[in-house]
């Protein structure tokens, strides 16, 4: 899994301009999560990417993983992968 800064093809140029103002242009994203993504949250007033772990373990097993191969892979490498301070969230949505 990698992460990029936040240059977002993958969302609605209407509903984020791409200003110097939108949190969009700061937060970290993580490729290939795209359906997990929930939005933006914030760390006091640092803006970070937000997503959903039951999305998340969804797009793994969608390319192939078992359900506990999933949930090993995004435990380990998504979100215990520490890339600074930009880190993104993932909401712990799994049990609703």
């Amino acid at each position: 899994m990698s992460f990029a800064s936040a240059h977002n093809d993958h969302l609605d140029p209407e509903k984020h301009s791409g200003g110097s103002d939108d949190p969009l242009d700061t937060v970290l994203l993580s490729e290939g999560m795209e359906a997990a993504f929930l939005g933006i949250g914030y760390q006091f007033t640092k803006p970070m990417a937000v997503y959903s772990k039951k999305e998340a373990l969804t797009v793994l097993m969608t390319q192939g993983m078992t359900y506990e191969e999933a949930v090993e892979y995004f435990d380990f490498n998504v979100q215990g992968a520490y890339v600074g301070e930009q880190t993104p969230i993932y909401l712990e949505d799994e049990h609703e």
